[in-house]
């Protein structure tokens, strides 16, 4: 580990509390007492003791394709390519490119700018293989509503690592067992002293394991239903399920007697004393069959669309832009996947993979049941995600299983969220950068306890940190727009520098709960310490700089990069025998401006939630593209010209129930003359109550509101313009329009589209 100095911090009057201290003055460039300018023009690394522990910022250099130090594509031969030629329909044109050059142990499959399309999944089940568009924007590929994968869950039009209907898993655990670690291997180590080194070699790729034992899992897990082993050997007695164990996989760069030198530090302090910590091959036989894990194959510079579809089972509609399978050492660049069924990207147990410069835009089901993900990590680590977009999804990026480790979200937005925001999703995800994360239109971090929610998630972060977030100050009202964090109490959370305006939470058991921290320039934690349980507060979580504007370095970790290699990030570049893609722009929606524009199921506008006033809500709805829940999807009836999107809502009998609340920023009724609003209902009955309130920050309180204007005497199945005058309201400030149901006059199917302000 390196040995830099360590910094005392004196915790005075705020050890054990959040403390609200305003900063006055314009913004100055701070540096972080974690990160401190090294006097060279660079940072370095030290250890800072506060509220009775030592905290330390982990290295997070150590991610993407081939850890940072060459551009991905490296290495693929200039001797194998095959460039496109077909039209129309190329599925077949680039599965027999691919199987060509993949069998031939590697190439180039170039797809020129044009329009095409793909109405099947092309399998990449290969290493060294390159598929190289023109730049998103210019090779765009169209995906037809027929589009039907055999797999619904886990596979995408562009299936790498694997084949169809198959997996490349098996590394993760089922390699032959080589040796066991003799002595404890603390955070960030990269040694580690064995029992036996005589079947390791320099060179060699190898798995270090190590299972679950009953008292971790009994702290992180108040349900009880996390498994745990206990064993004298390696791998214990059973059936073992990998889920529940501490995966790393490391190269063997130095060997010295029985010490090893690991090419990559590892995250989490791994004790022998706990349970046996095991090494295995990735390069032998396992029960399923050979484990291959495919290296240095990717996919660069095209745009996939696809069209609306419901042909998945209850009506979901099915489709993946790209899924990564058992892939090390690979990358996606300048890749947009526009209006994805299921999940825009997934990388599922890989290692080591960049992915950059990429968009998912728009997903068509938002209702959970795990639908409607821009990006999503399930049992992968030492990922890279920098530069990328999401817009309008259920979650931007989520990271999903205790296999992840040392994941890296640099400088990406997340724009729009539906539900919650991005978050760390079941399991002890270790190791996770949030840096320079750019939230927007309700958009918010969650790494928190999540208790029996989401499929009895339990913990889902062991250790993470949120360095300079930013934010617009649309909080959104579905439980978005503000960081949450909450670790397991074996692990640790550190935020410094931002955001903006959305509240940050400590000891967050659901988003928006805990304690809220106040504004500080300096080192904070949260509340005194209470039971060492699930959800109580531990103080394990440090916060530096909050809501404290110019953090140097911007990006901690190019700065990390930059201080481990000498030099900035590698970037994707030409090779001799493929350009570089040109790098599209993302087709963001327009937004017209602050207080204009409320909600267009067409464009970006105020975040939008749904009630308990709904019988099927966000949390359970979109069954399909027409069906009669509350929701935004495509419909059938649409007020905006050209548009295809509109919140369909059908409330329930409940008098005053909330059916939908759209957040946005704190506005004044004297900006405004009216509140104009465009409503298709299919009963001449309905009735809605509109009201603008003040959203609360803590979760639970009563809207302060400035009154109720009642929606009625519609003419039914046609679009009516509502226009009210900002005069029915009581003069004041909001940032929060609610509709509420109105008893049994309420319960009719009802669309709504252009709302906005005049």
């Amino acid at each position: 580990m390196s040995t830099a100095p360590r910094l005392s911090a004196v915790p005075l009057a705020l050890l054990g509390a959040a403390v609200a201290i305003a900063i006055a003055g314009p913004a100055r460039a701070w540096t972080s007492s974690l990160y401190p300018a090294d006097g060279n023009g660079g940072y370095r690394a030290a250890t800072v003791n506060f509220a009775g522990r030592d905290w330390r910022l982990p290295d997070f250099s150590y991610t993407g394709y081939q850890l940072g130090a060459t551009a991905p594509a490296t290495g693929i031969a200039c001797t194998n390519t095959r460039t496109i030629t077909a039209t129309g329909d190329i599925a077949a044109a680039v599965q027999a490119a691919v199987d060509t050059v993949g069998s031939a142990g590697g190439g180039t499959i170039l797809i020129p700018a044009g329009s095409y399309t793909i109405g099947r999944t092309i399998s990449v089940p290969y290493g060294n293989v390159s598929i190289l568009g023109a730049g998103s924007g210019r090779t765009v590929i169209s995906v037809p509503a027929s589009y039907r994968p055999l797999d619904e869950d886990d596979e995408g039009l562009f299936q790498l690592g694997s084949k169809p209907g198959s997996t490349n898993r098996q590394w993760l655990d089922q390699g032959a067992v080589l040796g066991t670690v003799a002595s404890t291997i603390r955070e960030g180590d990269i040694r580690a002293t064995v029992t036996n080194a005589a079947n390791l070699a320099i060179g060699q790729w190898i798995v270090l394991q190590q299972y679950y034992w009953s008292s971790l899992s009994q702290r992180n897990d108040s349900s009880g239903t996390w498994l745990s082993y206990n064993s004298t050997s390696f791998p214990p007695a059973g059936s073992p399920n990998r889920r529940y164990s501490f995966v790393y996989l490391r190269k063997i760069v130095a060997k010295a007697g029985n010490v090893l030198t690991l090419d990559a530090p590892l995250p989490v302090t791994l004790d022998p004393a706990n349970n046996p910590i095991g090494i295995r091959s990735t390069e032998t036989k396992a029960s399923g069959g050979r484990i291959t894990l495919r290296d240095n194959t990717g996919i660069a510079g095209m745009t996939i669309r696809f069209a609306d579809n419901s042909g998945g089972a209850g009506g979901f509609p099915v489709g993946i832009g790209v899924h990564v399978e058992g892939v090390r050492n690979g990358w996606v660049h300048d890749v947009q996947v526009q209006n994805f069924p299921r999940f825009g990207f997934v990388f599922d147990a890989t290692a080591r993979l960049s992915i950059t410069d990429s968009a998912a835009l728009r997903a068509q089901n938002t209702g959970g049941n795990g639908r409607g993900y821009g990006f999503l990590s399930i049992d992968s680590q030492n990922l890279l995600l920098a530069r990328n977009y999401v817009e309008l999804a259920r979650h931007s990026y989520t990271n999903q299983s205790g296999l992840n480790s040392v994941l890296v979200y640099s400088q990406n937005d997340s724009v729009g969220v539906r539900e919650n925001g991005d978050d760390m999703h079941a399991g002890l995800a270790q190791a996770v950068l949030w840096d320079r994360h750019g939230l927007s239109h309700g958009s918010g971090l969650m790494l928190s306890y999540r208790g029996a929610a989401s499929s009895n998630a339990q913990e889902s972060n062991y250790s993470s940190v949120v360095w300079n977030a930013t934010d617009n100050g649309y909080r959104g009202t579905s439980n978005g727009g503000v960081i949450s964090v909450n670790p397991s109490v074996d692990g640790y959370g550190i935020v410094v520098g931002g955001p903006t305006q959305y509240p940050v939470f400590d000891d967050a058991t659901t988003i928006a709960s805990g304690a809220r921290m106040q504004r500080y320039g300096g080192l904070q934690v949260g509340p005194p310490a209470q039971m060492a349980v699930p959800g109580a507060r531990n103080q394990n979580v440090l916060y530096e700089g909050l809501y404290t504007s110019g953090l140097t370095p911007a990006s901690l970790w190019q700065q990390q990069v930059v201080q481990r290699l000498g030099q900035a990030p590698a970037s994707f570049a030409s090779s001799a025998c493929a350009p570089a893609p040109v790098v599209g722009t993302v087709a963001r929606s327009t937004y017209t401006g602050s207080g204009h524009l409320v909600f267009n199921g067409d464009q970006l506008g105020w975040s939008t939630a749904f009630g308990t006033a709904c019988p099927s809500n966000m949390e359970n709805g979109d069954v399909s593209t027409t069906a009669a829940s509350c929701k935004v999807s495509a419909q059938t009836v649409n007020q905006t010209a050209g548009g295809r999107y509109a919140m369909s809502i059908l409330p329930t009998a409940t008098v005053n129930g909330v059916v939908a609340t759209l957040g946005g920023p704190m506005l004044s009724t004297a900006s405004y003359g009216s509140l104009r609003l465009s409503v298709y209902p299919t009963s001449a009955t309905l009735r809605l109550n509109l009201l603008l309130g003040a959203k609360p920050y803590v979760a639970g309180e009563a809207y302060p509101t400035l009154g109720t204007f009642a929606i009625s005497g519609l003419i039914a199945n046609r679009w009516n313009t509502v226009s009210i005058p900002m005069s029915r309201f009581n003069a004041g400030s909001f940032n929060a329009i609610i509709l509420k149901s109105a008893g049994t006059a309420s319960v009719s199917l009802t669309y709504l589209d252009d709302i906005s302000f005049q």
